[in-house]
């Protein structure tokens, strides 16, 4: 079970927090849906979620277990919305291999298989 108790996120530049006291229980498996007017803090959620900003108050368990921003990773993903303005790599494979360089090629091919690519 995923728990997010009082997640609040303020970034230093700006007058107000852009999450506030945010609370969430996600079972596994179970799907969640974030929905919001633009500007209301989507993306900043997904960014904590990822790893890829750190709230400034509160906590986010996996269970019973608190995780540290170097584990949220290992949780989830994300996609940017356009994704194009984020790519590293020269070819797709050095792109999927990101972060795992010891991924031999077969592997990589036999991943995508499994999704459908």
């Amino acid at each position: 079970m995923l728990y997010l108790r009082d997640l609040t996120y303020h970034p230093p530049a700006s007058s107000t927090p852009i999450l506030k006291g945010l609370s969430l229980e996600l079972a596994p498996q179970e799907l969640g849906l974030v929905i919001g007017v633009s500007g209301s803090g989507k993306s900043t959620l997904l960014e904590i979620l990822a790893g890829l900003a750190q709230p400034t108050a509160g906590n986010i368990f996996w269970g019973e277990t608190e995780l540290t921003n170097d584990q949220l990773p290992q949780l989830a993903g994300l996609v940017f919305q356009f994704p194009e303005r984020h790519f590293c790599g020269k070819t797709i494979l050095e792109e999927l291999r990101m972060g795992h360089p010891e991924l031999g090629s077969q592997r990589v091919y036999d991943a995508l298989g499994e999704v459908g690519l």
